[in-house]
């Protein structure tokens, strides 16, 4: 579930492979989305975030991407493919957009996160390696450079200095 600045509701279905806007008061106003791997269609979407111009992002789980859309759902762009480069996802489980613009994701099957330019241009990784992440869901951003994630199989939350 996300806010946008305009006060709707932004959630992502995974069960039905859609992404539904409601207005602040909880009506609903439209959906889009739909079963599939093209562009606006999504594979067990896992979660949403809002980005600058309250653009709609998506991690795409099952697709190993993340897309975009304006604030109307109109589709604009997508990033990442299935794998374990650098750039590449493995079952997306979060995405966030710093104050800097930057796109962060849970890339969870790499058990990572990475961080992409808002126009998905991969920027660095974090990985934690002395102490792994088992099962990273879910992410938050701190003004002073930090991002928190849950870290389902080692039951905690942890703490990333990125910037």
């Amino acid at each position: 579930v996300a806010v946008a600045s305009s006060g709707h509701v932004i959630v992502a279905d995974s069960e039905l492979d859609m992404i539904y806007i409601m207005d602040k008061h909880g009506r609903y106003l439209k959906k889009f989305g739909g079963t599939g791997s093209s562009p606006g269609h999504f594979n067990r979407p896992t979660f949403v975030c809002v980005g600058e111009n309250d653009c709609i992002i998506v991690s795409d789980g099952d697709n190993h991407r993340i897309q975009v859309f304006d604030k109307s759902g109109k589709f604009l762009y997508a990033f990442g493919e299935a794998g374990s480069g650098k750039g590449q996802l493995c079952m997306p489980f979060g995405v966030v957009v710093d104050y800097h613009g930057n796109i962060l994701v849970v890339d969870g099957g790499n058990q990572r996160i990475q961080i992409f330019k808002y126009g998905g241009e991969f920027v660095s990784c974090i990985e934690s390696l002395a102490d792994p992440m088992r099962a990273p869901r879910g992410i938050a951003v701190t003004t002073d450079g930090h991002v928190w994630v849950a870290d389902r199989d080692n039951h905690c939350v942890k703490k990333f200095k990125y910037l």
